[in-house]
């Protein structure tokens, strides 16, 4: 099939897999792989995707029209459109002119046995993630209020008393001071550091000062006795900020004079290009020294009869410990001894392969399995019959919605209607739009009534057997729907639960035995 391919990147977000670079390369592994063949590239740098004001993006919008293509494809869908309007209007117009949008990264499934499986997982991750969320931020938002310590670790020359109050510590304060006079003075942080270092100043974690450690006491403004929260929040909550909630250990203006240099000095993240994604990471832990696993590349290499050399890559998950030889000022210290761990490194696919298996095999199968046709069936009967006149008539006003978006959108485009005149109607079509669509959700049932249980086991089997539940996409929402913490040794493995499952109880223990020594194997994990 020929497709067109679009690639965008913001200044502000150039990072984790989203550069140019990375995109093109995700798209024609996916066009080779699947058998399709890309036309032309369309290339938007620098550019945010909550406007549709960027010039490759409406040349291709123009150009599809007689391209004799059947879609454009994108790295993930955020990178054709962030806002939801535009997104629309554009697929619409798209699909007038006989192209559908695909995504690389995130396949798109209608079939009921997908819309129920993501259902099941949703409402159960939902729920327990929300309900958790709750509590903790009602008591980190009541411990702000009163300018206590509510997370994370304590700013070096503070401590923390009783009551969760900030104390100024006397020996650290006099280096803060020192360090802010002799960057005032014209010392770069370098100097400071390198001083800092001779003269054995440790931070809260041990190590010795280096220069990112001086580079945050400068964007700290609590040692003006500012308090803050939630500065950085993404929830769209306004943040807590007190001044004079904590007693200060320096000057307003010295402060605030290296606070600036160092802003002005800020740079961008830089991209990165992801050549395999390690799904485990963040739940794998060490048994052996508590640390956790990250994803590890090795390359070896051997010449072959021929005369060439071969080189052969490997992708592992390694113990944080057994790969970390410390900071080169944190070597500095006399003290300093290098970590080891016993933990070998561990394949990254047999890993993924083994926990999969192990995790499928404990949910769909034996009596969780029943639990979950159980609940489905519950579901169904309990659920209200549809009020389908009502849906109806939603679904006949959000139509007639749909196409005077679209009559507005040419209106505008013809020149016919100003920026703020359309912005103004959009937004308030948008607005009644968004209000259709949660009340059609909400008065339709999520689950279809009169399902027996052998339908709903057919369904589950159905799915389970399909490409999607082996895509990424599944694998991270079944992770972060049940599983808590994996903990790994070179003899077993053990994955807790965040709760407990019918007939399994909150974890699962299992020897590896030779898996991950076999040769030439392909031999699925014994899991059960």
């Amino acid at each position: 099939m020929d497709l067109l391919a679009y690639c965008r990147y913001s200044s502000e977000n150039q990072r984790d897999g989203y550069s140019i670079e990375a995109q093109v390369r995700a798209i024609k592994e996916w066009a080779a792989r699947e058998g399709h063949t890309i036309r032309k590239f369309y290339i938007d740098e620098a550019k945010s995707g909550t406007t549709d004001d960027r010039e490759e993006f409406q040349k291709m919008i123009a150009e599809s029209a007689g391209s004799g293509c059947k879609g454009i494809v994108v790295h993930k869908l955020d990178r054709f459109a962030r806002d939801r309007y535009a997104s629309a209007v554009y697929r619409h117009k798209l699909k007038e002119n006989g192209l559908r949008v695909i995504s690389v990264l995130e396949p798109l499934d209608d079939s009921p046995e997908s819309i129920m499986m993501e259902a099941v997982l949703e409402g159960m991750a939902e729920y327990y993630s929300r309900n958790l969320s709750r509590e903790v931020r009602k008591g980190q938002k009541e411990a702000a209020l009163k300018a206590q310590h509510v997370t994370g670790p304590v700013p070096y020359g503070y401590r923390v008393d009783e009551h969760h109050r900030y104390v100024v510590v006397p020996e650290e304060a006099a280096v803060i001071r020192e360090i802010f006079r002799r960057l005032d003075g014209g010392e770069s942080i370098a100097d400071v550091t390198r001083w800092a270092v001779t003269h054995g100043i440790k931070t809260h974690k041990g190590t010795l000062f280096n220069e990112l450690a001086i580079t945050r006491l400068t964007q700290q403004p609590i040692l003006v006795g500012r308090f803050s929260y939630g500065v950085n929040s993404k929830d769209g909550q306004p943040p807590i900020i007190i001044e004079n909630a904590v007693e200060p250990i320096l000057e307003p203006s010295i402060f605030w004079r290296q606070y600036e240099k160092t802003t002005a000095r800020k740079k961008g993240p830089r991209s990165r290009l992801k050549e395999e994604e390690y799904l485990l990471t963040g739940y794998l832990y060490c048994e052996y020294c508590g640390s956790h696993l990250y994803g590890f590349k090795s390359k070896s290499t051997f010449p072959l009869k021929s005369g060439k050399v071969q080189t052969y890559e490997k992708y592992s998950y390694r113990c944080a410990t057994k790969g970390s030889r410390g900071s080169a000022s944190r070597r500095l210290d006399p003290e300093y001894v290098p970590a080891h761990c016993d933990l070998k490194n561990i394949e990254k696919f047999a890993l993924e392969e083994f926990v999969f298996g192990a995790i499928n095999y404990c949910l769909f199968s034996g009596d969780t399995s029943d639990w979950i046709v159980a609940e489905m069936l519950v579901r169904s009967k309990k659920k209200k019959p549809a009020d389908q006149k009502k849906i109806d008539g939603y679904k006949s006003e959000l139509e007639k919605i749909k196409k005077q978006r679209d009559r507005l959108l040419d209106l505008y485009l013809s020149d016919g209607l100003s920026k703020e005149a359309y912005s103004a109607k959009a937004d308030e079509l948008n607005a009644r739009a968004e209000f259709l669509d949660r009340e059609i959700n909400r008065l339709s049932p999520d689950v279809p009534v009169g399902l027996t249980a052998e339908d709903v086991r057919k369904r589950l089997t159905s799915f389970i057997e399909s490409a999607n539940a082996d895509s990424p996409e599944y694998k991270k929402r079944l992770l972060a729907t049940y599983v808590e913490r994996i903990t790994v040794s070179n003899e077993r493995i053990c994955i807790y639960f965040k709760f407990p499952i019918p007939g399994l109880g909150d974890k699962l223990e299992k020897d590896f035995g030779d898996y991950f020594v076999r040769k030439n194997s392909n031999t699925p994990p014994d899991v059960k």
